[in-house]
């Protein structure tokens, strides 16, 4: 990914944001997207431990998944 540095003015506009944006020039020509990064704080709830007991995960991952194979439904995608 190429990395762009913007001058402080810009960056202080970016720093504003929460949401992700469609960046455009002066004539309203879309130029991108920008998705701000997320806060420290959320990246830490993400990567924290399960709120799940290892016993419930051996549950969960025991029980039997209904559904069908993926190459079935690609196979019937493709003749339809």
């Amino acid at each position: 990914m190429t990395q762009v540095v913007f001058d402080s003015n810009t960056l202080a506009k970016f720093g504003e944001l929460n949401d992700p944006v469609e960046v455009c020039d002066e004539s309203g020509q879309l130029v991108g997207f920008f998705r701000p990064a997320l806060p420290a704080s959320a990246l830490k709830r993400m990567t924290s431990e399960s709120p799940f007991k290892e016993n419930e995960l051996q549950t969960i991952w025991n029980q039997d998944r209904a559904g069908r194979p993926l190459g079935d439904i690609l196979r019937e995608l493709r003749a339809s």
